[in-house]
């Protein structure tokens, strides 16, 4: 049984848990049964929102279902919080990058399309920039030197943050998105940017 297989998984010593170890787990994850802690989502660490949920043999609620209504949501996942260290965490783009390409990781060199943001993934963004007082975001896909494509937010739209503050920014917004989309803040130029 496939909820048994994935206990036995989440039993491997945090110290043996390598890549292997963590495809394995995203590959089964989506098919497993799970239970909620909390009907409301929970501040993480990050300032982020993330469902706590944990599992075991006799879990009922099928952890597609969540992560179905996560993306719309614009939440995380966190499974099992009451472990030192829970065994997993899933992002707000690995959650959207799953309903995308049904792929929670996407490795760089395998995207050769320029990153999107499906309309639910805009709204989502625009509400967070809302919340920060942030009311006209722009951003543009932007060919780098290296021939790949980056998401690129205008400076100016995010009200021209000092340099220093750009990489907590970028850090931020990398919750939001695909863990292999490049992401940069840029100088207004002869770019032409869209709204969010």
């Amino acid at each position: 049984m496939l909820q048994i297989e994935f206990l036995k998984h989440l039993e491997t010593n945090d110290k043996d848990r390598n890549l292997n170890w963590e495809n394995n787990f995203l590959s089964i994850f989506p098919r497993i049964f799970i239970d909620i802690e909390d009907d409301l989502p929970n501040q993480g660490a990050d300032g982020m929102s993330y469902m706590l949920v944990t599992t075991n043999k006799n879990s009922k609620e099928a952890s597609i279902k969540l992560l179905n209504w996560a993306y719309d949501k614009g939440v995380g996942i966190v499974l099992n919080p009451h472990k030192t260290f829970p065994d997993f965490i899933f992002t707000y783009g690995m959650i959207w990058n799953f309903k995308e390409t049904k792929h929670f990781l996407t490795l760089a060199n395998d995207q050769n399309n320029k990153p999107i943001l499906p309309s639910y993934v805009r709204s989502i963004l625009k509400k967070f920039f809302l919340d920060q007082g942030v009311y006209q975001v722009k951003f543009k896909v932007v060919k780098n030197q290296n021939g790949q494509f980056d998401l690129c937010f205008c400076s100016s739209s995010l009200g021209n943050p000092p340099k220093s503050e750009h990489a907590g920014i970028l850090k931020t917004l990398s919750w939001f998105l695909p863990s292999h989309y490049p992401i940069a803040i840029v100088q207004n130029s002869d770019v032409s940017f869209e709204a969010l």
